[in-house]
């Protein structure tokens, strides 16, 4: 994806964006595992490039609705929303989980208060007149 810059003298092209509904919602910057600079990580590098893209002579109407951006390298991750200072990045973690638990959730059926839960603030469908035109 070419994003043109707001002056419109250059383009960036992000790494990943995630859209949902049309919003560009994660903006993620990944890079090599090894550096070419000494004592600088490459998620560093990406944090740097997260910053800079979203600075006014740059690509900012693209962070607009972002939720969530993140700054990987293969071997690990920091995460952040817009505006947040490189210092505050977080560590993504990964919840370890077996593979017997995981296959014991994904298949668990959801009880009824818990489905109700989910759905009570939905219309009920049944209660609506659908006019055809």
């Amino acid at each position: 994806m070419v994003v043109q810059n707001s002056e419109a003298t250059g383009n960036r092209i992000p790494d990943i964006v995630c859209f949902v509904n049309g919003l560009p919602w994660v903006v993620i910057e990944a890079k090599r595992p090894d550096s070419n600079h000494e004592n600088k990580s490459t998620v560093a590098e990406a944090i740097s490039q997260q910053i800079r893209n979203q600075g006014q002579t740059e690509i900012p109407h693209l962070f607009a609705y972002s939720q969530l951006l993140l700054a990987i390298n293969g071997h690990g991750g920091l995460y952040a929303t817009c505006g947040t200072p490189d210092k505050f990045w977080a560590t993504w973690k990964e919840e370890e989980i077996i593979e017997a638990e995981f296959i014991q959730l994904k298949n668990n059926r959801l009880k009824s208060l818990q489905l109700d839960a989910l759905f009570d603030h939905r219309p009920d469908l049944s209660l609506i007149n659908i006019v055809r035109c």
